[in-house]
């Protein structure tokens, strides 16, 4: 009779190391969910000068709770200490957002520019409609919880039908006053 050996056990990473994991598939996540973006002026009309608004009251009510107390803080140390009480993450959100900014600056938005610049408009459109179609079962999801069957069903039809159907072959339903799909209520 042999003893049967256990695997090893396998070291767990330390808090620092996991944490910074996290952080790295965090700043990817929300590097490709639009850092790259369409750039100045290609988006929704508006849009720049409400994100630019957004971005700036954000930062007077961080910078303005950051400055809140006495008029005498004293030395340096103490006032690091002190924003470091108000925002513990702060190094790591610095870390974060350099990260971003070189995947974005180095990475992302090249790869954008040469998409935009020399993939054909219908090679572009068939990737629109292939991660329009993606969307379509949270969608779909997105109205079953708000209690909208018949509009989750139509998200999930769709969905099929596109997925099945290769678009050489199926007619177009949907007319230029047509929605060609739910919209998503937050």
């Amino acid at each position: 009779m042999t003893a049967s050996a256990d695997p090893p056990a396998r070291a767990r990473p330390s808090g620092r190391l996991r944490a910074l994991g996290a952080a790295a598939v965090l700043a990817v996540l929300l590097a490709a969910e639009g850092c790259a973006g369409l750039g100045e002026g290609r988006g929704p009309a508006g849009a720049d000068a409400a994100a630019a608004a957004a971005i700036g009251a954000a930062g007077a009510v961080s910078a303005g709770s950051a400055t809140r107390g006495d008029a005498d803080y004293g030395d340096a140390d103490s006032d690091r200490a002190r924003i470091a009480a108000i925002d513990p993450f702060e190094p790591l959100n610095r870390g974060i957002a350099r990260f971003n900014d070189t995947l974005d600056r180095w990475v992302f938005r090249p790869v954008a520019v040469f998409y935009d610049q020399y993939t054909p408009e219908v090679f572009q459109m068939i990737a629109r409609n292939v991660l329009s179609n993606l969307l379509d079962p949270y969608i779909a999801l997105n109205n079953f919880l708000q209690g909208k069957p018949g509009a989750g069903f139509n998200d999930l039809g769709r969905f099929a039908f596109n997925s099945t159907c290769p678009s050489s072959v199926r007619p177009t339903f949907a007319t230029d006053s047509d929605s060609a799909s739910t919209p998503m209520q937050p």
